[in-house]
Protein backbone atom coordinates (compact mmCIF):
# COMPACT_ATOMS: atom_id res chain seq x y z
CA UNK A 1 0.00 0.00 0.00
CA UNK A 2 1.18 3.36 -0.89
CA UNK A 3 0.57 7.33 -0.38
CA UNK A 4 -0.15 8.72 3.09
CA UNK A 5 -2.32 5.70 4.59
CA UNK A 6 -0.21 3.18 4.01
CA UNK A 7 2.98 5.17 5.58
CA UNK A 8 0.97 6.33 8.34
CA UNK A 9 0.22 2.37 9.05
CA UNK A 10 3.80 1.55 8.75
CA UNK A 11 4.54 3.88 11.28
CA UNK A 12 1.89 2.52 14.08
CA UNK A 13 3.10 -0.60 13.22
CA UNK A 14 6.48 0.37 13.78
CA UNK A 15 6.04 2.06 17.17
CA UNK A 16 3.72 -0.98 18.55
CA UNK A 17 6.63 -3.54 17.36
CA UNK A 18 9.46 -1.30 18.64
CA UNK A 19 7.18 -1.16 22.37
CA UNK A 20 7.26 -5.26 22.10
CA UNK A 21 10.71 -5.53 21.24
CA UNK A 22 11.50 -3.00 24.01
CA UNK A 23 9.47 -5.11 26.37
CA UNK A 24 11.20 -8.36 25.66
CA UNK A 25 8.91 -9.64 23.63
CA UNK A 26 10.96 -12.25 21.45
CA UNK A 27 11.82 -15.61 23.38
CA UNK A 28 10.13 -18.22 23.67
CA UNK A 29 6.72 -18.69 25.32
CA UNK A 30 6.03 -14.87 25.48
CA UNK A 31 4.05 -15.56 22.17
CA UNK A 32 1.21 -16.58 22.32
CA UNK A 33 0.86 -19.99 21.24
CA UNK A 34 0.16 -20.78 17.70
CA UNK A 35 -3.46 -23.18 16.99
CA UNK A 36 -3.87 -25.58 14.33
CA UNK A 37 -5.02 -24.55 10.59
CA UNK A 38 -5.47 -21.09 9.14
CA UNK A 39 -4.85 -17.95 11.14
CA UNK A 40 -5.69 -14.13 11.31
CA UNK A 41 -3.22 -11.94 10.10
CA UNK A 42 -1.22 -9.91 12.97
CA UNK A 43 -1.94 -6.01 12.36
CA UNK A 44 0.60 -4.24 11.11
CA UNK A 45 1.70 -2.12 7.42
CA UNK A 46 0.02 -3.88 4.80
CA UNK A 47 -0.43 -7.38 6.64
CA UNK A 48 -4.07 -6.87 6.50
CA UNK A 49 -3.69 -7.02 2.60
CA UNK A 50 -3.15 -10.51 2.89
CA UNK A 51 -5.70 -13.11 2.93
CA UNK A 52 -7.61 -13.84 6.14
CA UNK A 53 -7.51 -17.56 5.84
CA UNK A 54 -4.73 -19.99 4.18
CA UNK A 55 -2.90 -22.66 4.87
CA UNK A 56 0.25 -21.22 5.46
CA UNK A 57 2.64 -18.17 5.16
CA UNK A 58 5.77 -18.04 3.72
CA UNK A 59 8.67 -15.48 3.03
CA UNK A 60 11.82 -14.81 2.01
CA UNK A 61 14.52 -12.21 2.86
CA UNK A 62 18.44 -11.69 2.47
CA UNK A 63 19.34 -10.02 5.66
CA UNK A 64 22.28 -8.23 4.24
CA UNK A 65 25.25 -9.98 6.17
CA UNK A 66 26.99 -8.53 9.22
CA UNK A 67 30.64 -8.32 7.02
CA UNK A 68 28.91 -5.87 4.68
CA UNK A 69 28.06 -3.59 7.70
CA UNK A 70 31.00 -4.39 10.00
CA UNK A 71 33.93 -1.75 9.70
CA UNK A 72 35.59 -1.24 6.25
CA UNK A 73 32.58 -3.41 5.07
CA UNK A 74 31.07 -2.41 1.43
CA UNK A 75 27.81 -1.25 3.18
CA UNK A 76 29.00 0.05 6.36
CA UNK A 77 28.18 3.43 4.98
CA UNK A 78 25.11 3.21 4.20
CA UNK A 79 23.83 0.81 6.95
CA UNK A 80 23.71 0.27 10.54
CA UNK A 81 26.27 -2.59 12.24
CA UNK A 82 24.07 -5.79 12.03
CA UNK A 83 23.20 -5.46 15.86
CA UNK A 84 21.37 -3.04 14.94
CA UNK A 85 19.64 -4.55 12.50
CA UNK A 86 18.04 -7.60 13.96
CA UNK A 87 15.28 -5.95 15.23
CA UNK A 88 14.00 -4.79 12.32
CA UNK A 89 14.09 -8.64 10.98
CA UNK A 90 12.53 -9.64 14.15
CA UNK A 91 9.86 -7.22 13.79
CA UNK A 92 8.89 -8.42 10.52
CA UNK A 93 8.52 -11.89 11.66
CA UNK A 94 6.24 -10.87 14.24
CA UNK A 95 3.77 -8.89 12.17
CA UNK A 96 4.01 -11.36 9.01
CA UNK A 97 3.96 -14.27 10.93
CA UNK A 98 5.37 -16.80 8.71
CA UNK A 99 5.44 -20.32 9.11
CA UNK A 100 8.30 -20.82 7.02
CA UNK A 101 11.15 -18.51 6.44
CA UNK A 102 14.62 -18.09 4.08
CA UNK A 103 17.07 -16.17 4.99
CA UNK A 104 19.99 -15.19 2.87
CA UNK A 105 23.35 -13.73 4.01
CA UNK A 106 22.68 -14.95 7.63
CA UNK A 107 26.13 -14.87 8.92
CA UNK A 108 26.95 -16.46 12.30
CA UNK A 109 26.77 -13.94 14.34
CA UNK A 110 23.17 -13.15 12.86
CA UNK A 111 21.97 -16.50 12.98
CA UNK A 112 23.32 -17.13 16.87
CA UNK A 113 21.37 -14.20 17.95
CA UNK A 114 18.57 -15.10 15.85
CA UNK A 115 18.00 -18.53 17.18
CA UNK A 116 17.96 -17.57 20.73
CA UNK A 117 15.80 -14.86 20.37
CA UNK A 118 13.34 -16.93 18.44
CA UNK A 119 13.65 -19.89 21.34
CA UNK A 120 12.51 -23.15 20.87
CA UNK A 121 9.09 -22.14 18.74
CA UNK A 122 10.93 -22.37 15.53
CA UNK A 123 12.82 -24.71 13.77
CA UNK A 124 16.02 -24.20 11.89
CA UNK A 125 18.33 -25.67 9.24
CA UNK A 126 21.04 -24.04 7.31
CA UNK A 127 24.59 -24.17 5.90
CA UNK A 128 27.04 -20.99 5.80
CA UNK A 129 24.92 -18.03 5.13
CA UNK A 130 21.23 -19.34 4.21
CA UNK A 131 18.94 -21.10 6.42
CA UNK A 132 15.43 -22.08 6.47
CA UNK A 133 13.11 -21.53 9.95
CA UNK A 134 9.47 -22.81 10.25
CA UNK A 135 7.16 -22.90 12.84
CA UNK A 136 7.15 -26.25 14.86
CA UNK A 137 3.28 -25.92 16.09
CA UNK A 138 2.17 -25.23 12.48
CA UNK A 139 5.04 -27.81 10.93
CA UNK A 140 7.02 -31.27 11.58
CA UNK A 141 9.88 -31.84 10.07
CA UNK A 142 10.49 -35.05 7.67
CA UNK A 143 14.02 -34.65 6.22
CA UNK A 144 16.92 -32.03 5.99
CA UNK A 145 19.30 -32.13 3.26
CA UNK A 146 21.21 -29.70 0.73
CA UNK A 147 20.99 -28.79 -2.78
CA UNK A 148 24.71 -27.93 -4.30
CA UNK A 149 24.87 -24.53 -6.58
CA UNK A 150 27.87 -23.01 -8.10
CA UNK A 151 28.39 -19.49 -6.56
CA UNK A 152 31.50 -17.04 -6.88
CA UNK A 153 34.68 -18.73 -9.24
CA UNK A 154 33.16 -21.95 -9.42
CA UNK A 155 33.01 -22.36 -5.76
CA UNK A 156 30.01 -25.00 -4.71
CA UNK A 157 27.66 -23.93 -1.96
CA UNK A 158 24.91 -25.67 -0.18
CA UNK A 159 21.24 -24.71 -0.03
CA UNK A 160 19.35 -26.18 2.62
CA UNK A 161 16.32 -27.88 2.07
CA UNK A 162 13.84 -29.36 4.43
CA UNK A 163 10.68 -31.42 3.96
CA UNK A 164 7.72 -30.26 5.87
CA UNK A 165 4.32 -31.86 7.16
CA UNK A 166 1.33 -29.20 7.88
CA UNK A 167 0.70 -30.84 10.90
CA UNK A 168 -3.45 -29.28 10.48
CA UNK A 169 -3.73 -31.56 7.02
CA UNK A 170 -1.17 -33.77 6.93
CA UNK A 171 0.21 -32.30 3.53
CA UNK A 172 3.90 -32.50 2.83
CA UNK A 173 5.98 -29.43 1.19
CA UNK A 174 9.89 -29.80 0.59
CA UNK A 175 10.88 -25.88 1.07
CA UNK A 176 14.23 -24.81 -0.54
CA UNK A 177 16.27 -21.84 0.21
CA UNK A 178 18.64 -20.36 -2.37
CA UNK A 179 20.95 -17.69 -3.05
CA UNK A 180 22.22 -17.68 -6.75
CA UNK A 181 25.85 -15.52 -7.31
CA UNK A 182 25.20 -11.78 -8.30
CA UNK A 183 27.97 -10.02 -10.80
CA UNK A 184 29.62 -8.36 -7.74
CA UNK A 185 32.78 -9.89 -8.24
CA UNK A 186 32.57 -10.24 -11.95
CA UNK A 187 29.95 -11.40 -14.62
CA UNK A 188 27.85 -14.87 -12.93
CA UNK A 189 25.99 -15.49 -15.61
CA UNK A 190 27.31 -18.60 -16.10
CA UNK A 191 26.96 -19.61 -12.50
CA UNK A 192 23.76 -18.51 -12.13
CA UNK A 193 22.29 -20.09 -15.30
CA UNK A 194 23.95 -23.38 -13.92
CA UNK A 195 22.77 -22.85 -10.51
CA UNK A 196 18.79 -22.68 -11.68
CA UNK A 197 19.18 -25.44 -13.84
CA UNK A 198 19.97 -27.66 -10.95
CA UNK A 199 17.11 -25.89 -9.19
CA UNK A 200 14.72 -27.18 -12.19
CA UNK A 201 15.62 -30.26 -11.89
CA UNK A 202 15.45 -30.64 -7.91
CA UNK A 203 12.19 -29.04 -8.05
CA UNK A 204 11.23 -31.90 -10.96
CA UNK A 205 12.77 -34.89 -8.99
CA UNK A 206 10.75 -33.87 -5.61
CA UNK A 207 7.29 -33.40 -8.15
CA UNK A 208 8.01 -37.24 -9.46
CA UNK A 209 8.22 -38.41 -5.49
CA UNK A 210 4.69 -36.74 -5.41
CA UNK A 211 5.61 -33.66 -2.96
CA UNK A 212 4.90 -29.98 -3.72
CA UNK A 213 7.69 -27.39 -3.26
CA UNK A 214 8.26 -24.21 -2.23
CA UNK A 215 11.48 -22.15 -3.78
CA UNK A 216 12.43 -19.19 -2.42
CA UNK A 217 15.75 -16.85 -1.86
CA UNK A 218 17.76 -14.62 -3.64
CA UNK A 219 18.07 -15.67 -7.00
CA UNK A 220 20.20 -12.64 -8.45
CA UNK A 221 17.73 -12.03 -11.45
CA UNK A 222 14.78 -10.86 -12.07
CA UNK A 223 12.44 -11.60 -15.13
CA UNK A 224 16.02 -13.98 -16.36
CA UNK A 225 14.92 -16.20 -13.48
CA UNK A 226 11.54 -16.48 -14.02
CA UNK A 227 11.41 -17.96 -17.18
CA UNK A 228 13.75 -20.75 -16.64
CA UNK A 229 12.31 -21.47 -13.55
CA UNK A 230 8.78 -21.32 -14.82
CA UNK A 231 8.84 -22.51 -18.23
CA UNK A 232 6.82 -25.73 -18.94
CA UNK A 233 5.03 -24.64 -16.15
CA UNK A 234 7.15 -26.30 -13.86
CA UNK A 235 6.96 -23.24 -11.00
CA UNK A 236 4.31 -20.47 -10.71
CA UNK A 237 5.29 -17.15 -8.86
CA UNK A 238 3.34 -15.77 -5.55
CA UNK A 239 3.28 -12.31 -7.37
CA UNK A 240 1.86 -13.38 -10.70
CA UNK A 241 3.02 -14.33 -14.28
CA UNK A 242 3.29 -16.82 -17.03
CA UNK A 243 4.88 -19.36 -19.21
CA UNK A 244 2.94 -20.94 -21.59
CA UNK A 245 3.06 -22.32 -24.90
CA UNK A 246 6.89 -20.90 -25.36
CA UNK A 247 6.14 -17.63 -23.97
CA UNK A 248 7.45 -16.02 -21.16
CA UNK A 249 5.79 -13.11 -19.34
CA UNK A 250 7.41 -12.39 -15.76
CA UNK A 251 5.09 -10.35 -13.78
CA UNK A 252 5.50 -6.51 -13.26
CA UNK A 253 7.00 -5.91 -10.00
CA UNK A 254 9.78 -9.13 -10.76
CA UNK A 255 12.86 -8.38 -8.74
CA UNK A 256 15.22 -10.40 -7.46
CA UNK A 257 13.67 -11.82 -4.15
CA UNK A 258 11.50 -15.05 -4.98
CA UNK A 259 8.85 -16.81 -3.69
CA UNK A 260 8.07 -19.74 -6.40
CA UNK A 261 6.02 -22.34 -6.17
CA UNK A 262 5.44 -26.05 -7.65
CA UNK A 263 1.87 -27.83 -7.05
CA UNK A 264 1.73 -24.66 -4.68
CA UNK A 265 -1.59 -22.58 -4.98
CA UNK A 266 -0.33 -18.50 -3.60
CA UNK A 267 -3.55 -16.29 -2.65
CA UNK A 268 -1.26 -13.68 -1.53
CA UNK A 269 1.69 -11.66 -1.75
CA UNK A 270 3.26 -8.58 -0.20
CA UNK A 271 6.74 -7.51 -0.42
CA UNK A 272 7.76 -5.00 2.36
CA UNK A 273 9.50 -2.13 1.39
CA UNK A 274 10.13 -0.70 4.05
CA UNK A 275 12.61 -3.40 5.49
CA UNK A 276 15.05 -1.09 2.75
CA UNK A 277 13.50 2.09 3.69
CA UNK A 278 14.28 1.68 7.60
CA UNK A 279 18.06 0.12 6.91
CA UNK A 280 16.41 -3.48 7.78
CA UNK A 281 18.58 -4.90 4.82
CA UNK A 282 19.31 -3.44 0.88
CA UNK A 283 16.25 -6.05 0.20
CA UNK A 284 12.35 -6.14 1.38
CA UNK A 285 10.85 -8.75 3.30
CA UNK A 286 8.94 -10.84 0.65
CA UNK A 287 5.55 -12.71 2.29
CA UNK A 288 3.27 -15.13 0.23
CA UNK A 289 0.21 -16.80 1.60
CA UNK A 290 -0.25 -20.77 0.19
CA UNK A 291 -4.16 -21.78 -0.19
CA UNK A 292 -3.42 -24.93 -0.89
CA UNK A 293 -1.12 -27.15 -1.93
CA UNK A 294 -1.64 -30.21 -4.61
CA UNK A 295 1.10 -32.96 -4.21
Amino acid sequence: MTGRRGGLRRTVASVVAAVLLLAGCDGGGEEPPDGGGAEPTTAGPDAADLPQRRLLTVATFNVLGASHTSPGGGAAEYYPPAAERIGGMLERIRTFRPDVLGLQELQARQSAVLQRRLGDRFGYFGDLDNAVVWRRSRLAVLERTTLTIPYFYDNLREMPVVVLRVRSTGDVVTVVNVHNPADVRGEAGDNRAEAMARERAFVEAERAKGRAVLLVGDLNAEEEAFCALAEGGLLVAANGGSHRRGTCRPPGDAAIDWVLGAGVEFNGYHSDASAREEKVSDHPFVVATVARLRP
